[in-house]
């Protein structure tokens, strides 16, 4: 009678040798899984981050874009003269003379000058010059123009304002 009781014990051990190494083995795979968890989480976190920082060079690029779109129409301030040169010169491109009489530059740090200027021609090469001055490439705006006759052309007069690039913020 006594070998069923070592096949007894023998199997008893046996059993609690699987069960054992069974919640060993338990443990060891959910150790692992909260390891695993725990890096997908951080993956997913450098997944956002990555996406965020994508986004903000996309912006970044766009926005120079944008800055260098305002730049392209905004007057340098070192580029006042070599400016003046070429509105005075617009004139001849049509038939007329384009005279800048003053430069008055007291609103510069906030972004921009005025021109006083007079056009004289025939009627017709002065109204296309002030077309072209107005239209130049860089922001403008006529304040004020006055049109008159003068022997046997045709003489506007006025004042106009254009945007450069501020030197302080207001």
């Amino acid at each position: 009678m006594k070998a069923p009781l070592y096949q007894f014990a023998a199997a008893l051990l046996v059993c609690l040798l699987v069960i054992g190494g069974y919640v060993a083995w338990y443990f060891t795979v959910v150790g692992t899984r909260d390891a695993v968890a725990s890096l997908a989480a951080d993956v997913a976190a450098k997944e956002a981050e990555s996406v965020r920082a994508s986004s903000d060079r996309a912006s970044a690029g766009a926005l120079a874009e944008d800055e260098a779109f305002v730049s392209a129409h905004l007057l340098a301030p070192g580029d006042i003269v070599g400016f003046l040169e070429r509105f005075e010169a617009t004139g001849k491109t049509v038939g007329a003379t384009v005279s800048v009489a003053s430069v008055d530059d007291t609103q510069e740090a906030q972004g921009s000058i005025d021109l006083s200027f007079s056009v004289t021609g025939s009627f017709d090469a002065v109204l296309r010059a002030l077309g072209a001055l107005e239209h130049g490439p860089y922001a403008s705006r006529t304040k004020t123009v006055s049109l008159s006759q003068a022997g046997d052309g045709w003489e506007a007069a006025g004042v106009m304002t254009v945007a450069i690039v501020a030197t302080s913020t207001p």
